[in-house]
C-alpha cells in the first residue's frame, strides 16, 4: 500500500485546484459573469469528479480522505458563506461514500498496478 504517496497526491490535487483559482483571481478573470461563490462550487464539483474517478479506479481511500479533510476545512473557512460551506460539506460526504464504496466493493481479479501474466 502506498499511503504516503496517496496522501501527498491528494494534497497536490487540492493545491493544484486552489492554485488555478488563485491564478484566475490574480488575472482578474471575470468568471464568465458567474459569481465567485458559483465558481467555488464548480471547483468543488470538479475536485469531486477527479477524486471519485481516482478512488474508484485505483481503490485509493487515503487519497479520497485527504480531499474529505480539505472540503471540511473549506466548509469551516467559508462558514459565513453557506452557499459555499454547505456544498463543501455535502461533497465531502459524497467523496467519503465513494471512498467507502471503493474500499468495500468487490475486488477485481487483478490488483492495481499488477502485471498480467
Amino acid at each position: 500500500m502506498n499511503v504516503p504517496f496517496s496522501v501527498y497526491l491528494g494534497w497536490i490535487t487540492v493545491a493544484t485546484i486552489a492554485n488555478v483559482t488563485d491564478v484566475l483571481s490574480y488575472l482578474n478573470w471575470d468568471g464568465w459573469g458567474l459569481s465567485p461563490e458559483v465558481w467555488a462550487i464548480v471547483m468543488l464539483v470538479a475536485a469531486t469528479a477527479i477524486v471519485s474517478a481516482v478512488c474508484l479506479t485505483r481503490r485509493d481511500v487515503a487519497y479520497a480522505l485527504v480531499v474529505v479533510w480539505a472540503f471540511v476545512g473549506i466548509a469551516a473557512k467559508q462558514s459565513a458563506t453557506p452557499v459555499v460551506a454547505i456544498p463543501a460539506l455535502v461533497l465531502a460526504g459524497v467523496v467519503g461514500i465513494v471512498a467507502a464504496a471503493s474500499a468495500l466493493g468487490p475486488r477485481g481479479s487483478q490488483t492495481a498496478g499488477a502485471r498480467p501474466t
